[in-house]
């Protein structure tokens, strides 16, 4: 039941792309963005995933923590796949998500949360439609 409501939720939120997409500013010449990917404990990764946490907790209705499976920051931008669960729980019961993250002013910000149903594009395709300037090290994860 929590798999259905929070994929629920998701859709309904990338349903109205305008309560997750912020006007985006010009990343960097792609060329020159190589990704990395933040160590556990690092400010950078804490930054990125506290970012995308009120959003998640929104749809799940409660706290959540996350099991990463990707994170990699590149020119101010970040692509996060991460499996939310409540804390402690060891029983992930969420669909993953995969968003995008903008660095303006020093503060990490949501910009998109990926479609992920199976009749959707694959999340590369749908960032790089609206965001043609995103460092091409974060399309491929």
């Amino acid at each position: 039941m929590r798999r259905f409501a929070v994929s629920a939720c998701v859709f309904a939120l990338i349903a109205v792309p305008s309560a997750v997409v912020v006007h985006p500013q010009p990343a960097q010449a792609q060329s020159s963005c190589a990704a990395t990917s933040p160590r556990p404990g690092t400010t950078t990764r804490r930054a990125v995933l506290n970012a995308l946490r009120p959003s998640i907790e929104q749809m799940a209705g409660h706290d959540v923590e996350f099991m990463v499976d990707s994170i990699q920051a590149a020119c101010g931008w970040a692509r996060v796949i991460v499996r939310p669960q409540a804390p402690g729980d060891r029983g992930n019961g969420y669909e993953p998500v995969d968003a995008l993250l903008q660095r303006s002013n020093g503060v990490w910000r949501l910009r998109q949360i990926a479609c992920t149903e199976v009749d959707c594009d694959p999340a590369a395709d749908q960032y790089r439609r609206l965001y043609p300037n995103l460092p091409r090290s974060l399309l491929f994860l």
